[in-house]
C-alpha cells in the first residue's frame, strides 16, 4: 500500500537543489529520534530545548523535506538510508 499525500521531495525546491542539502545537522539528529518513534516532547528533554522549538523545528523538517507528518517523514529517512550531504 502506497502512503498518500507524499509531496515530491523537490516540492519548493530551487532547481537542481535536494531537500538533504537543506537539512543542518541538528535537523538530521531530530529526524532520527523521530524515525524512532519519539514524540516532541521526548526530544525536548533529549536536546535541551523547550517543546516548541522543538515543534518549529520538526514543522520546518517538514517543510524541508515535503512531508506532511511524522510516519512521511520516517520513510523518507528510510528511503535516503540516513544519506547526509553536509
Amino acid at each position: 500500500m502506497q502512503p498518500q499525500n507524499i509531496k515530491s521531495p523537490s516540492c519548493g525546491q530551487p532547481s537542481g537543489k535536494r531537500p538533504i542539502d537543506e537539512l543542518t545537522h541538528y535537523d538530521w539528529f531530530v529526524i532520527e529520534l523521530i524515525a524512532s518513534g519519539l514524540r516532541d516532547r521526548e526530544i525536548s528533554g533529549i536536546v535541551g530545548k523547550s517543546y516548541f522549538s522543538v515543534k518549529k523545528t520538526v514543522k520546518g523538517i517538514f517543510d524541508k523535506v515535503g512531508v506532511d507528518n511524522r510516519l512521511q517523514l520516517a520513510i523518507w529517512f528510510v528511503s535516503t538510508k540516513g544519506e547526509r550531504a553536509n
